[in-house]
């Protein structure tokens, strides 16, 4: 297994552990609560350790990239999100219980929104294996407008993958991040022969790595 691998699977897992964290203070007020350990139910009354569509949608591009050579196929990546929203592939326990509403309009109507209002962060949340693909910024405005077209939601998934691109390939991320630190990362483009180096082993990630997830979430309500 080579570093690369390595660092796709941690940020699957840092992704899904994160997201798994927060989803029962979603929508709750800064400050008002304080997260510490990984807990359940809260806003969406789901058992501790469940993640929300953010990692069921980023399973589901990273499945459509891993059956494609790691290359962006939009048609393939929407009917895996339909898959997710229609019939449950991708979320715990098949259940889906958390969707933005540019989301669901999009997949229902088949192309993505471009309203000035419909700037969510529905494309964003599942962007990131398109930092280890096979994609320049065509290819992540197309992953984008599946669901958010309008040009700032493009434009911010193309920056993230930027970012994480650059974060993999340098030593050390910067020890803040923020505008001032990030105006000087490059866009597109950095590093991605570098990135995509090896990736015949990662085909066989998001199976395992699926069933694994789901295996740590059953986990965090055993003691011991």
């Amino acid at each position: 297994m080579n570093g690369t691998f390595e660092q796709l699977r941690a940020a699957v897992y840092g992704q899904a552990i994160g997201d798994a964290l927060g989803v029962p203070y979603e929508f709750m007020i800064r400050d008002t609560f304080r997260c510490s350990e990984m807990t359940g139910f809260g806003t969406h009354n789901q058992p501790v350790g469940t993640w929300s569509d953010d990692t069921s949608m980023m399973l589901a591009t990273l499945d459509s990239l891993a059956v494609n050579e790691w290359r962006v196929d939009v048609d393939d990546m929407r009917a895996r999100y339909r898959s997710w929203l229609h019939d449950g592939e991708y979320a715990i326990d098949g259940l889906v219980f958390d969707c933005g509403l540019t989301v669901s309009a999009a997949l229902d109507r088949g192309t993505g929104l471009d309203g000035e209002r419909d700037n969510g962060n529905g494309s964003l949340m599942r962007i990131m294996p398109l930092a280890f693909a096979y994609a320049d910024g065509g290819d992540v405005r197309a992953a984008s407008a599946i669901t958010h077209a309008h040009a700032i939601a493009m434009n911010s998934c193309v920056n993230m993958v930027s970012v994480l691109r650059t974060g993999a390939c340098e030593d050390a991320w910067p020890a803040e991040l923020n505008g001032e630190s990030l105006c000087g990362m490059p866009r597109d483009s950095v590093g991605i022969q570098r990135l995509c180096q090896g990736y015949v082993q990662g085909g066989a990630l998001v199976p395992c790595e699926h069933r694994r997830l789901c295996e740590l979430r059953a986990g965090c309500g055993q003691s011991g």
